[in-house]
Parts: C-alpha cells; structure tokens; sequence
C-alpha cells in the first residue's frame, strides 16, 4: 500500500492573472469609475463590480490604491499605466489630508481608544477598558476623535494617527 501526500499551499507562490483581469487593471489604474469601465467594455456594472471584487481577493487588498500598487509591484501593470486622474482621484485626498492635519492633541482615553481599535478588539471589550458606560459613550468619543483628525471614520483616524507616528 502507497502513502500519498499532497501538499497544499496556502498561498500560490505566484498571481497568475488572465488578459481580462489585466485590462480591468490597467483601466482601473486609468482612474476610470466602475461605470465608465462598464461603458467601455459593454459589460453591466455589476459585473464590473464582481471581477473587481474577484481582483481584491486574488490580490489579497482591501481597496482600489492597494491593488495597484500591489499590481505595480508585482509587474502586472507599470506606473505608465497609472494615469493622473486615478492620483487625483485616489491618491491626491489622503495626502492632503495628511497635510492638513497636526498632532492634535488627544486625551488618554482617545489615544487608549485608538490604539485598541488599532488592535481590532471588540466593543464590548473597549467600553469595558475604557470604562465607558455604554455604546453610545464609545461612539461619542470615537466621534470625538474624528473630529479631531478631520476624518471620516475611525479607521481613517488610526491611519493618520500611524502616519504622524502618534500609535
């Protein structure tokens, strides 16, 4: 009797993508919306949607910047194709925000709060540490922060706040 052993990685050690997959790329990085690609390629938009999703996933990313980036990186597409409009319209916003902003300054319950959901802990355990009463009180104080920043959400917050090496 034979012992059969099968090796499975758990990631591929190189992305293999197709010719469509490079095309979507390459107009992605042309800083198109996922409409104007749809219009172009005579696909739905929903369509688009999921093969921009399915690129997420290969690509293991969360957001358009870093599947180009990665995509660059990886040779997939060259900074060429990156066009001034997806910097624009992609890159230009942080960046100013960035700018914007100084060290504001924080109380130890939000530098506590930032540094804890830069740990992803939960709720529960937040208003728990941060001896809130209630959910609405750890809303406020994330509010709080925000506003502080100039951000949008919380994780914009601990992004800036990782930028300016204030966590």
């Amino acid at each position: 009797m034979r012992d059969y052993f099968y090796y499975f990685p758990t990631k591929p050690s190189k992305l293999h993508i197709i010719k469509s997959q490079e095309e979507l790329l390459k107009l992605l990085a042309s800083g198109l919306t996922l409409r104007e690609i749809a219009d172009r390629t005579g696909k739905k938009v929903n369509n688009i949607k999921k093969r921009v999703q399915l690129l997420y996933q290969k690509f293991d990313v969360q957001s358009r910047q870093e599947l180009i980036s990665v995509a660059i990186k990886k040779e997939f597409i060259s900074h060429k194709d990156v066009a001034k409009k997806f910097r624009k319209r992609f890159l230009k916003a942080k960046f100013d925000k960035m700018k914007i902003i100084k060290k504001p300054d924080l109380s130890e319950r939000e530098l506590k709060l930032l540094q804890l959901r830069a740990q992803n802990i939960r709720q529960k355990d937040l208003i728990e540490q941060l001896g809130l009463w209630s959910y609405y009180g750890l809303k406020q104080l994330e509010f709080h922060v925000c506003e502080k920043f100039k951000s949008d959400n919380i994780m914009e917050a601990i992004c800036i706040a990782r930028k300016l090496e204030i966590i």
